[in-house]
């Protein structure tokens, strides 16, 4: 469960969201890098400024898997749905198969279900601190999605070549 958990770990999705970023960079989809910052930056902050303003103590044994940090709302579980389905919501439509776009979507939701499952078996959430990090990350996905909307690629926007063929 440890490694499943780590994969909402800051230091498992900063990696990704910066190489998101440059992809997205590099295929001069410069709205959409930067609203993609941008939504990961506002969840990451609203989840401190909560944990911060709720100070809700974590399970007890906890304190032997967690460094720090207060345990309302889940920084893995906002984490992972925010930086995981705002992945593949841009990624979806790029996908020609629907069978294909059928499978990532599942194996997209069975990972971000798999991170917030984990946190509650590992003790270290109650379950009702992942239910408000994905109430949080899911107003924050919704809200990003919809202002992001006229430039995801497969609405009407193509993708760039980044070099000449």
């Amino acid at each position: 469960m440890r490694w499943v958990s780590d994969l909402g770990d800051v230091l498992v999705l900063t990696p990704l969201v910066l190489a998101v970023f440059g992809g997205l960079l590099l295929r001069r989809q410069r709205v959409l890098a930067l609203g993609w910052l941008l939504a990961v930056l506002v969840n990451s902050l609203a989840v401190r400024v909560l944990k911060g303003a709720i100070g809700r103590e974590r399970p007890a044994g906890a304190a032997e898997l967690v460094t720090s940090g207060a345990s309302f709302p889940s920084g893995h579980a906002a984490g992972a749905l925010l930086v995981y389905g705002l992945l593949l919501w841009i990624v979806l439509p790029l996908v020609a198969r629907r069978r294909w776009r059928a499978v990532l979507a599942v194996a997209g939701g069975v990972l971000i279900g798999a991170i917030v499952v984990s946190r509650v078996l590992l003790r270290v959430h109650f379950v009702s601190d992942v239910v408000g990090g994905l109430l949080l990350a899911g107003f924050t996905l919704l809200l990003a999605t919809g202002l992001l909307r006229p430039w995801r690629p497969g609405d009407g926007v193509e993708w760039e070549r980044p070099w000449p063929r």
